[in-house]
């Protein structure tokens, strides 16, 4: 009896572990899937919105631009984005109320996805769709996440807000484009101290929930911060205390989530 040489003995066949591979950021820090990279293309914006060629200056460099320390330039820059790249027809907002940075609030979309692709579909066929149910709590007037998620996703969603105000702009917003009726569904939050309570009906499911925390602690708070804007070209505010602070209110903001969570869970058993 002779002994096997090892050297020539297959290796053991293994499992491959289950690796999320997560998409790299580009130069621009965007996912790849963004339909914003680089510099926005204004010309096909205008086209999309000519009312934004009302706003368009040009920066200090001598590129196109707008005041984004103006609220009607950014809510038209806004409009003209989602028409060029998401299909509406009408976006708008009342005046007063948040006016989000879209390719920023379509990243966290894109990347949410990237997610649930690994989560939810790594054992079925590459050819089945994700389907996804997410609520949104604090839809707010501009009803952004679920308008992003579902353009490029094909989401369902359920969107939440304590105001009123809010949620007629968000209403208005999904009844007059008819690729959003059948997929946004809008409901008034009348506990201002519950985040799940009262939203969440028996036989939902959700497999997401996307929250924009509220950075400032008042209207007033937030005009400050538009008016600094003025002091130069869409400067970010990128300093070790406004890092802290949004740290500390998006895990607050965490906690008290998973909190009134497991409350909604115990209460009506899903």
């Amino acid at each position: 009896m002779t002994r096997q040489n090892k050297s020539n003995q297959r290796p053991r066949k293994q499992d491959k572990p289950s690796t999320m591979v997560v998409d790299k950021r580009k130069a621009s820090g965007l996912h790849a899937n963004n339909k914003h990279q680089g510099r926005y293309d204004f010309k096909c914006l205008i086209e999309a919105e000519p009312e934004l060629a009302e706003h368009v200056v040009r920066n200090p460099h001598g590129d196109m631009s707008i005041a984004f320390s103006n609220p009607e330039s950014v809510k038209v820059l806004n409009r003209a984005l989602l028409k060029a790249y998401y299909g509406l027809s009408h976006w708008d907002i009342p005046d007063g109320y948040l006016c989000p940075p879209i390719p920023g609030r379509a990243d966290y979309i894109h990347r949410l996805n990237e997610w649930l692709q690994h989560d939810l579909m790594q054992d079925r066929p590459a050819k089945a769709r994700l389907k996804v149910t997410a609520l949104d709590i604090g839809v707010g007037a501009n009803c952004i996440y679920p308008i992003v998620g579902a353009t490029q996703y094909h989401w369902n969603w359920v969107g939440s807000d304590v105001d009123e105000g809010s949620l007629a702009s968000a209403a208005n917003n999904v009844t007059q484009n008819t690729k959003l009726t059948r997929k946004i569904e809008l409901r008034h939050q009348t506990q201002s101290e519950h985040i799940f309570e009262g939203v969440i009906q028996h036989g939902d499911v959700f497999v997401a929930t996307t929250c924009n925390p509220p950075f400032h602690k008042s209207a007033e708070d937030a005009q400050k911060g538009t008016e600094r804007k003025k002091l130069t070209w869409r400067k970010i505010d990128n300093s070790a205390e406004t890092n802290s602070r949004k740290r500390a209110t998006d895990s607050t903001l965490v906690v008290k989530m998973q909190s009134c969570g497991v409350q909604v869970v115990k209460k009506h058993s899903f």
